[in-house]
């Protein structure tokens, strides 16, 4: 529970520091603007790059077999079942794609690696790139494409994207790419030449930090009143710590009554993965594409708070 607290702690401080900054002259609205550039341009794309062949072995990769599309399977099965309730309580249509992503998808490396190492060891190491990996393919697919849905509805440019530009944009941008190149290297077990990989390495090591000091900044335009929970972030809040660990408890145990070799440990790690708090990047993708980055933004940074909570009651069901 310490580390859970720890790395709270640490995003918060993060994000206050932007917060703190955004005013000053080098920073404000032009900063923020770079910031995002950096972010989906570089920052991310190096950070799979890197991830994909260093922190998962081309052995375990092969090992996940099944698992892995199963894991893909259960969060696009989340997504779809967070829009079914954003339609069913009348959430915005701007809000939808956004609500769906923040509804599915975890924040599974920058807390949900350390509290899995902190519960079930380092062993679990291996299973927190699985849940990576299957996140990272639902959310560069159909939460990003979301996201770009809901800005049609606020009236902007992406309303008038054919249906070849947005399979472009959700399958070429520099994110799938690196993601499917990484894959691609690993599965042949190609290894980067030295200063290449210290170099994405370097690169990837800025994402999280710079997330999070955008998102503060971002924080600072906003009234405070607006960081009041409403009945959508409370509705995301209740299918992320909630509905999605519940279900998939009860989605990966099913297959293992029909046969599939998933062992306990492994539904604990990846269930632990599912119920980490959202996922930090729906803040920038909403506020880079022009849609609702404010309510992304505010029910980000509650479920950072509200994780502490619930990580408790987790550890007690599942440990």
């Amino acid at each position: 529970m310490g580390i859970a607290v720890e790395v709270v702690m640490t995003m918060m401080i993060l994000l206050c520091i932007g917060y703190f900054i955004y005013d000053k002259p080098w920073a404000g609205e032009t900063a923020v603007t770079m910031i995002s550039k950096l972010l989906l341009n570089v920052c991310l794309p190096c950070m799979l790059l890197y991830s994909m062949v260093n922190s998962v072995s081309h052995d375990q990769l092969i090992s996940f077999g099944i698992l892995l599309p199963i894991t893909v399977l259960l969060i696009v099965i989340l997504f779809y079942f967070s829009l079914f309730i954003a339609k069913l309580f009348k959430v915005s249509k701007s809000r939808h794609g956004t609500f769906a992503t923040m509804g599915s998808i975890s924040n599974t490396i920058f807390l949900g690696l350390p509290v899995c190492t902190m519960i079930f060891g380092f062993e679990s190491v291996p299973l927190v790139m699985l849940g990576f990996i299957a996140g990272s393919i639902v959310t560069f697919t159909l939460g990003l494409s979301g996201i770009m849905k809901d800005a049609t509805y606020l009236g902007e440019q992406n309303a008038n994207l054919t249906l070849k530009d947005q399979l472009r944009n959700m399958f070429l941008n520099p994110i799938m790419v690196s993601l499917f190149v990484g894959l691609l290297l690993n599965l042949l077990n190609v290894k980067y030449f030295p200063s290449l990989n210290t170099a994405l390495g370097y690169i990837s090591n800025m994402t999280t930090p710079l997330s999070l000091l955008f998102i503060g900044m971002y924080m600072r335009t906003m009234n405070p009143k607006e960081f009041i929970p409403d009945k959508d972030s409370i509705l995301v809040l209740i299918i992320r710590f909630i509905i999605a660990p519940l279900f998939a408890y009860i989605f990966y145990t099913g297959f293992t009554l029909i046969g599939v070799n998933i062992d306990q440990y492994a539904i604990d790690v990846l269930v632990i993965q599912v119920a980490c708090c959202v996922l930090t990047m729906t803040s920038i993708f909403a506020i880079e594409y022009k849609a609702d980055g404010k309510f992304a933004t505010k029910t980000v940074a509650i479920s950072n708070l509200i994780f502490l909570f619930f990580l408790p009651i987790y550890i007690m069901v599942l440990v």
